[in-house]
């Protein structure tokens, strides 16, 4: 199978619309075809992003972030793929106190990593702090956030084919009649319709699919906080 690091490119793409059998001359796009795929393809990715609340393309280098201390010694952070170091910020005088003995909780087969754990709470060397202290923006982590390290297939090939059907759909109708709002789940989208055109607002819904998918994948709510911080090399 294989393994997807980045979402459908946009070569992929254009097999996508080879095989709905869409012309991208037909369609009226003689010109910069790449940058209007490319478009097209932000537009869906971003709104994968901010549906599920997820990052599904894993970071390749170390990225800091900053967490609500729990108060306990298991902590819920964005999904990670690694982890590098975890540290208490703590007074102008001592701003930092390095943990050791943390590893992200093993969350079962096929599912992401968003839990750290201290191995041994309360024991040496983390007697001092057997657990992650209560407070705002007090815990500070680095490592690489993700996912996973792979951008799931079934995802993968969804937005590959709701991007082409986009495009295809995008030119199917005149810019000449009444614009409508369409509304499906927390997606809407504004379609300009031909004139007469009364009964095809089925043909440019969203697809079944991937809309299933964004709901599967779809981020369940946690009480925490956080907010970024810098991308290390």
């Amino acid at each position: 199978m294989p393994v997807y690091t980045d979402f459908p490119l946009v070569a992929d793409i254009r097999k996508n619309l080879v095989a709905l059998g869409v012309s991208l001359d037909r369609l009226g796009i003689a010109a910069d075809q790449d940058a209007y795929l490319e478009r097209k393809r932000q537009e869906v990715t971003r709104e994968i992003e901010r549906f599920t609340r997820r990052q599904f393309v894993a970071d390749t280098i170390d990225a800091t972030r900053r967490f609500d201390g729990s108060g306990t010694a298991e902590l819920d952070v964005d999904e990670m793929v690694s982890l590098t170091k975890v540290e208490l910020i703590g007074p102008a005088h001592a701003p930092y106190y390095t943990f050791t003995n943390i590893e992200l909780k093993y969350p079962g087969p096929g599912r992401p990593q968003n839990t750290l754990v201290l191995r041994i709470p309360g024991v040496s060397p983390n007697a001092r702090y057997g657990v992650f202290p209560e407070g705002r923006q007090n815990i500070e982590v680095t490592g690489k956030f993700g996912y996973a390290a792979a951008v799931p297939a079934d995802l993968w090939e969804a937005v590959a084919g709701e991007v082409a059907e986009r495009c295809a759909r995008e030119r199917f109708f005149e810019i000449e009649g009444r614009t409508e709002e369409i509304k499906a789940d927390q997606f809407s989208k504004r379609v300009s319709f031909g004139r007469g055109v009364e009964d095809d607002l089925e043909k440019v819904g969203y697809s079944t699919r991937y809309r299933e998918l964004l709901r599967h994948y779809k981020r369940p709510e946690r009480r925490r906080s956080r907010r970024y911080i810098s991308t290390m090399a």
